[in-house]
Formats: C-alpha cells, structure tokens, sequence
C-alpha cells in the first residue's frame, strides 16, 4: 500500500528536522574544533621548535627513525667506554692490611696469613668539598694632601660593596648561568661549603657585575651587528611580574641579548644593522630594518605541515597535501644547489621565479591553502637570499638554540628583579653563550674580565 500524500509531507517534514539538528551539532562540534585547535597552537605551532615538542608527541615513525639513526652512528664510530674507564692521573696511593687477619667466613674464624706479596688494587675516586673562609680586611685610611679627600686602601681579589670575592662572585654567576639555579637552590649550594648567606647577597654580588661587563657587552654588540650574517629572534621575560621580552642576535662566533619593555618595531629597531643579512622569522616588526633578510623556511615548513582549519572535502586535502610535497622538494632544490653551486644573485632570482610559478599553480580553494599562500607572498623576495650571500642560512634555527637556555632559566627562576639585576643577567648570558659558541671556558673568561685592579673605596666615617 503506498502512502498517502499526508504521510509523505509528515515523513519530508521530520527528514528535514532531522537534517537541521544535524546541522546544528555539526556547527557545535565544528566550534567546538575550532576552539581546541586555537588552544593547542598555544604551545604547537609553526614557531614550535622540535626540540621543545615531547618525544611523546612527536610521531612515531620520526622517533624510530632517530633512534635507528643514532645506533647506526654508534655502530660506525664507536664511543670510548667511559664508565670503565680508568683515570688517567692518580693524586695519591694508600696501602691496606690487618694488623690480626681473621677468616670473614663466620662459621671458620680461622687464623689468616698473608698470601706472598700480592695485593689487589682499586681506584676510588673521592670528592673534597672546599671550605669558605672569612677573612678580616683591615685597610688604611689615607687623606689628599692637594683637595683633602680620605679614601682607604682596596681589598685585593674583592668586588666593592659586596661581601665575596671575585672567585666566589664568578662561581655564582656559574651556578646562575650555566647550571641555570634559582637563588634557593644557590643558597643550598654555598650551605655545602658552610656559608649561610641571604638570597639579597646573593642577587647583589650578581648585580655588581654588570658594572665590570659594560665594555665587553659594549664591544660584543658591536661585533656582532658588524657581521654578515645575523640570526635575531626573541621570547617573553618575566620581570617584576610584568611580561618583557628577551631579544637576541646570534652569530657563528658571537650571542648578544637585550631585555627590553616591548616586543615592537621599535625594539627591532634599537638592534638593527645597516650591512649584512638578518635571519629572522614572520614576526612583523623586523620587516622595516633596512638590511638585507633571510625568512626562516623551518617556520614556513612547519606552518604548511600543520593546517589549522578543517578540510571539506578529500579533494581539498589532496590539492594541500600535492602543493606542500612541491614546496618541500623546492627547499631541498635550493638547499643542494646552495652547496654545489657558486652563491650568486642570479640562482636566488631563478628559484624567486620558480617559487612564484609553484604560486601560480597553487589550489584557489580553501581557507589552510589561502593562509599558506599569504604568508609566501608577504615575504616575497625573502625566501633566497641564502643563495645569494656566504654564511647566510636558510632557517632560523641558530637564534632559536641561543633562546632556549634563557627559556629553560625563566621556567625555574620564573623572573627577575631590578632593573640592573636584569641587565646583569642580559650581560652575562651573552658572555656565557659567546663562550660556549666559540668552546672557550666561561669562568676563565668572566674572570679575566673582572681582573681590574678594584679603585680605592671613599672612607665614610
């Protein structure tokens, strides 16, 4: 029996009902994604470097394949077993016996001869904790026979207005900077050695540093401004509660950093270099700088593998997928050719050409291939250079290395205090890193540049 057409008309009408609360829950949960994917590139996004993504995130295929990799670089060149190794330089020998030698099996107890002249050797290594000592200072007091000035004689080896000397200053600038330790833990530290000190000392004796790194922070600045090639990049820094920002301009040889109030053009600006090439990511403030750029095909790479928005249709994400695979294999052309070939103005124009046509042919439909496209575009002429200058390279991964020690500091310190305690750690971060770049020793470094001799302290009475 076929139905009615009042039956039809009700059965169209409870389909099309069905259909708009479908539609409803698909808006809901599209919102929904949406909102989720927002909240995750919070911490994954294209300025996500790889090394700040948990192994547990990445995917597993990579994890298995660098694993592999790094069994098979063990394989061809095998390390020194350092757990077994024996020390090279033995400081003193001890010898061992018993003055009545009694058999340790309890059910004998017998009597024990020594056995000829054999022995048994074994190499312990034992720690010796130094010992702070306080010392005194007694200082003459003298008066200018010309202006009648009273002045006393300085303390050797002491900086001014702080209760340690250099050794012990450069040792907590050590635990501050390399060993990246919050003021507590340093408090624990020297507690070791039987000095109980104040977090205010201990922030003070930092503070004073910056008096004596002035003209080495001063001269770094200029070096590496001077250079051809220049990786900036920048991070938030909590001082005083309030969110600044951490900047830094990284070389082969060279890392300067600065804290400044605001993440602006006019920051950008305070670090700019009229020669040269600068490295940098999207962020907008750097595009007015007059030198030459470089844009960091990392970020480029990793915002085409991450699209934000849904796909609609499968078409839509093959045409994605085909177009990111050709700019990949784009990267990879110039990459080899930059090496082969002789760095000239003419191969950064032809891979500019090749880059606009692969634009050309680039799907017009959807919102993740229109956001990737924009971005290429905003940035035209800036892709190449590396092809172009020596020691220029495509990613801005040497500025991203130079701001990770400052990130894992700031996640235990939290933040810091004082305007100069903040430009002391700017200062010495740059000694630290410059140091660490060109393999030389931070504390030999940092000590010579607190060598001066120390200027008569004004006597007050």
């Amino acid at each position: 029996m076929q139905p009615t057409y009042e039956e039809l008309f009700h059965i169209v009408e409870q389909l099309q009902q069905e259909g708009k609360e479908k539609d409803k829950r698909i808006d809901k949960l599209e919102k929904q994604v949406e909102k989720l994917t927002n909240e995750l590139r919070k911490y994954v996004n294209e300025n996500t470097s790889s090394g700040s993504i948990p192994p547990y995130l990445k995917k597993l295929e990579d994890t298995v394949d660098r694993y592999a990799k790094a069994d098979e670089d063990d394989k061809a060149s095998p390390k020194e077993n350092v757990r077994n190794a024996r020390p090279k330089h033995i400081d003193r020998k001890e010898h061992h016996s018993l003055e009545n030698p009694t058999c340790p099996d309890p059910d004998c107890k017998g009597h024990a001869r020594r056995r000829g002249t054999s022995t048994r050797k074994r190499i312990v290594i034992h720690l010796q904790l130094p010992t702070a000592e306080t010392v005194e200072h007694e200082s003459d007091i003298y008066e200018c026979k010309k202006c009648g000035k009273v002045f006393s004689a300085p303390v050797p080896n002491a900086l001014p207005r702080t209760e340690f000397d250099i050794l012990t200053s450069v040792f907590l600038s050590y635990m501050s900077i390399r060993a990246k330790m919050s003021v507590d833990d340093m408090k624990d530290m020297l507690h070791l050695f039987g000095m109980d000190v104040s977090g205010g000392s201990i922030t003070n004796s930092m503070k004073r540093l910056k008096e004596y790194l002035g003209p080495y922070y001063s001269e770094l600045e200029e070096k590496v401004k001077s250079a051809d090639a220049r990786n900036k990049d920048e991070t938030s820094h909590r001082h005083n509660g309030k969110n600044f920002w951490a900047w830094v301009i990284a070389t082969k040889d060279w890392a300067y950093y600065t804290i400044e109030r605001r993440r602006s053009h006019k920051a950008a600006k305070r670090m700019e270099s009229k020669n040269g090439v600068d490295v940098v990511d999207g962020y907008s403030g750097y595009n007015k700088l007059e030198c030459e750029r470089q844009r960091c095909w990392a970020h480029l790479l990793r915002r085409a593998k991450k699209p934000i928005y849904q796909f609609g249709e499968e078409e839509s994400f093959r045409d994605y997928n085909r177009f990111v695979k050709k700019l990949l294999l784009l990267y990879h052309n110039a990459k080899m050719d930059g090496k082969n070939k002789k760095l000239t103005p003419k191969l950064r124009n032809r891979y500019d050409d090749k880059l606009w046509k692969l634009l050309e042919s680039a799907p017009t439909e959807g919102r993740n291939i229109t956001r990737l496209t924009n971005y290429i575009m905003r940035f035209n002429s800036e892709w190449f250079t590396f092809l172009q200058y020596e020691g220029v390279e495509p990613t801005n991964n040497r500025a991203e290395r130079a701001l990770r020690p400052m990130v894992i500091k700031r996640r235990i310190s939290q933040q810091t205090r004082g305007i100069d305690n903040m430009d002391s750690y700017a200062m010495q971060m740059s000694m630290y890193m410059s140091t660490r770049l060109q393999g030389t020793d931070y504390i030999e470094t940092l000590s010579n540049a607190l060598k001066p001799p120390v200027p008569s302290m004004p006597y007050e009475s």
